[in-house]
Parts: structure tokens; sequence; C-alpha cells
């Protein structure tokens, strides 16, 4: 097992109930911004990497963080509250 040094902040992420906090606190700083190709719906924030698309049968909610490169195809992707 290794370490990494970061620079802002650090979190414990020993657990699996660490690990979803790590996530929480990760996108709540996440801001809006979108750098693929995006023919289907955004709800809320969500960040989408460059070379990304988003097909027109797809629905992102936010908070989502998207890296580069992905294929979103009809699909639902995202937190969905009752």
């Amino acid at each position: 097992m290794g370490w990494t040094k970061v620079e802002d902040w650090w979190k414990d992420t020993g657990k699996p109930e660490d690990i979803l906090e790590a996530n929480r606190l990760i996108l709540d700083d996440l801001t809006h911004e979108i750098r693929g190709e995006v023919k289907g719906e955004i709800r809320g924030r969500v960040s989408i990497d460059k070379g990304t698309k988003v097909n027109k049968k797809s629905v992102v909610k936010g908070p989502a963080l998207i890296g580069k490169d992905c294929v979103i195809k009809d699909s639902w992707k995202g937190s969905i509250h009752w």
C-alpha cells in the first residue's frame, strides 16, 4: 500500500463509509463545466471533460463528474431523489 501527497486537504479513506464521504466532499466543490459534446440533457452541477460524448437519449444529473473520452449512450447517470 502506498501514499500520495495531498496539497489542499486530506481525508482517510480506509473504510467504505470514508470513501463515500470523500466522494461527497469532492462533488460538493464541483463546478458546472461542459467541455465535451452534449446532445442529451444535463441537470444540475455537472462537469464533462473534453472528448466525452453524451447522446440525445441520455440524462446526466448532478452532482456528477465525467472524465475525458467517455461515451454516455442511452443512459441515466447521477443520483435519483424520491
